[in-house]
């Protein structure tokens, strides 16, 4: 069974190298014709660090300082592989963890 959200990060990194490889003015023409939601959407608006690696086995680390993007990286990768299909396969899970009370934390 092929690994839908790697497949969805191979395309994310795939489209960022199709972008780099315009001159400034077609990247510019490109971006101004597909919108700004186009523009500021996370695979195109992302550092390098802020996208899962190509290459990712089984675990992404992603640590860097306050203010570096972590918590919006860790959302939008969970939003991409939802999007790519990963729930339904069984390849999500929710997990609780419980506090020292038994509240939910």
């Amino acid at each position: 069974m092929p690994d839908l959200f790697l497949n969805e990060i191979r395309k994310m990194h795939a489209l960022r190298a199709k972008l780099r490889s315009l001159s400034p003015e077609e990247a510019a023409r490109l971006k101004a014709e597909l919108g700004d939601a186009f523009a500021k959407s996370w695979p195109i608006a992302a550092s390098e660090a802020q996208l899962p690696p190509e290459d990712l086995d089984w675990l992404w680390l992603y640590m860097a300082g306050r203010g570096a993007g972590k918590t919006h990286a860790g959302s939008c990768s969970i939003h991409a592989a939802v999007r790519a299909g990963a729930h339904s396969r069984g390849r999500a899970d929710h997990r609780g963890y419980l506090g020292r009370h038994g509240r939910r934390s």
